[in-house]
């Protein structure tokens, strides 16, 4: 028996197996990823896509940003509210697209399913429940609150009277949320394919976006901004959306 020459055919085949053992595990991770990123698509496509029916079914088609007089009417009220729903859904469907083509440029290395959670979301806590409570709503005061309760940006003051809305307001703040988020992805696609890379930069837009996450949402959270709150998170996002930038160059 050559046992030397058996011995290292064995160990061929197991290399062999081994490998290909792990490239079964890659291209299966690699599958499992791109289920989650397309569940995430079709869950915030089908989310946008709901609200926006329900809105048609009552002739609410497109948004105006509609400011409130005092002598509105009930049903003048309402539809005013309805098309705010439609504004912020509106808005959430242009993130939305932003998303995709996040994803398309970089030819699918950028998983986007963090974006487009933020989008399903601000479905489900914002112009989902905004759209209900406004259904709800039984006169103009009502109305009034509910305009209180959801803001897919920020200036919601929140109820206190009515028991079928939060008592507290819900700004979502999705402007920021979402470019920190996808700053977040970017910078992390930059320093995985690019080398050598400028480290300084690097540090400082991880700080940066630290920091605006920090205000945002342990010290804002769902409350409307407040003082300099605004233009503190933004200063810090825009610095890291610039710098971010400058390594992509």
């Amino acid at each position: 028996m050559n046992f030397t020459g058996d011995r290292m055919s064995f160990i061929k085949m197991l290399t062999v197996f081994s490998m290909s053992a792990l490239l079964g595990v890659c291209l299966l991770s690699m599958s499992n990823a791109a289920n989650v990123q397309l569940n995430a698509q079709l869950n915030a496509d089908t989310s946008l896509t709901n609200i926006d029916g329900t809105l048609a079914s009552m002739n609410v088609t497109s948004g105006v940003n509609a400011t409130f007089s005092p002598m509105d009417s009930f049903a003048t009220l309402k539809h005013k509210l309805l098309e705010r729903v439609k504004d912020q859904n509106q808005a959430l469907r242009d993130y939305y697209n932003d998303a995709i083509q996040l994803q398309q440029s970089s030819k699918g290395a950028i998983n986007v399913t963090p974006l487009l959670n933020i989008v399903v979301n601000g479905t489900r806590i914002i112009t989902g429940p905004f759209l209900s409570a406004t259904q709800m709503s039984k006169n103009v005061s009502e109305l009034k609150a509910t305009s209180q309760d959801f803001c897919i940006y920020t200036g919601c003051q929140g109820n206190t009277t009515y028991s079928f809305l939060p008592p507290y307001a819900l700004n979502y703040h999705v402007a920021a949320r979402y470019q920190i988020q996808r700053d977040w992805l970017v910078l992390t696609h930059i320093t995985d394919k690019t080398w050598p890379i400028n480290q300084t930069k690097v540090d400082n837009a991880k700080s940066n976006l630290t920091i605006a996450s920090d205000e945002l949402f342990n010290v804002t959270g769902w409350n409307s901004y407040t003082g300099g709150q605004e233009s503190y998170v933004w200063s810090h996002i825009n610095n890291a959306t610039s710098g971010i930038g400058m390594l992509r160059k």
